[in-house]
């Protein structure tokens, strides 16, 4: 995470996607979520296949949609049976202020 933050910084991604091995209510968790948005639901609490994971039914959520503060995913939805982790899929939605010429 030492590493990772400062990228972060710098990088400023709107939308940040992916298997981050860090489950929901840690203190690396709340790191990211001071500066990013969770947009995954907290009625899903896992984000583990309970099926094609090598451990069935481990419960672990631990992939996210993160986002800035101006950009919000709608409508996610979990999609399991695609991987040991399911999928989540939603809208974006500029919420803020307009982008500027460097972000698409």
């Amino acid at each position: 995470m030492k590493k990772f933050l400062p990228l972060l910084t710098e990088a400023r991604p709107d939308i940040l996607c992916g298997d981050f091995n860090i489950p929901r209510g840690t203190e690396l968790y709340h790191v990211l979520a001071d500066c990013l948005y969770d947009n995954i639901p907290p009625e899903y609490v896992s984000s583990i296949d309970p099926v094609l994971h090598r451990v069935p039914n481990l419960s672990l959520m631990i992939d996210y949609m993160w986002s800035l503060e101006r950009i919000r995913i709608e409508n996610v939805r979990q999609v399991c049976g695609v991987s040991d982790h399911c999928a989540f899929v939603g809208e974006v939605s500029l919420t803020g202020r307009t982008l500027d010429a460097h972000h698409h």
